[in-house]
């Protein structure tokens, strides 16, 4: 999946990557927001997967403080904000 929607933390240790392309013209989306810990050696090995939209995800952004990460996408779970505590630990 291309990667078409993304946002930096402000400090810099965290990216959050979605995509809201359909999967191979099926019509069908990839729901799903990655988080990428940047402070690894390999960002790959502690990647989160969040899961709470039913659709396409249009928008991700972190707060100016990077304790809050939001996502906006399609479904009844339209928009979901994501606190650091529950999802990476701050």
């Amino acid at each position: 999946m291309p990667v078409t929607e993304l946002a930096f933390s402000s400090n810099g240790n965290w990216l959050a990557t979605a995509s809201n392309k359909s999967v191979f013209r099926s019509g069908d989306y990839d729901p799903t927001v990655r988080l990428w810990d940047l402070t690894r050696t390999d960002p790959a090995s502690g990647s989160m997967v969040l899961r709470c939209h039913e659709g396409q995800v249009g928008a991700v952004a972190f707060s100016s403080d990077g304790k809050r990460l939001v996502t906006v996408g399609g479904g009844s779970a339209g928009r979901a904000a994501w606190t650091g505590r529950s999802v990476y630990g701050i």
